[in-house]
């Protein structure tokens, strides 16, 4: 089972605007994770992506993208899908901003 997490929306880009981060719930707290771009994405200059397991701060476990830019992005304009698989994963939730 994969799912998909979506960066969209301003409030999960960091200022100035070169990372991005999105918190995707799993309700699982393995650290094998797989992550990819989706060919639909709609921002250029992407220097890398990343995903650790999180927990948020009311507990849910889940998964933290990172996406880091080569140069600044405008977050109005920028649509970046990611595929994602957790090992032992029992749901994948709605992207959100994440709150340690």
């Amino acid at each position: 089972m994969s799912g998909k997490a979506r960066i969209n929306h301003p409030e999960l880009f960091e200022n100035p605007p070169r990372v991005a981060k999105v918190f995707v719930p799993t309700g699982s707290d393995s650290d094998h994770i797989l992550v990819s771009l989706n060919e639909e994405a709609k921002s250029g200059g992407i220097q890398t992506v990343f995903a650790g397991n999180r927990r948020n701060d009311i507990g849910v476990s889940g998964v933290l993208v990172t996406v880091i830019f080569t140069g600044n992005v405008d977050p109005n304009t920028s649509d970046i899908i990611l595929t994602l698989q957790q090992d032992g994963a029992q749901f994948y939730g709605a992207s959100q901003v994440f709150h340690p």
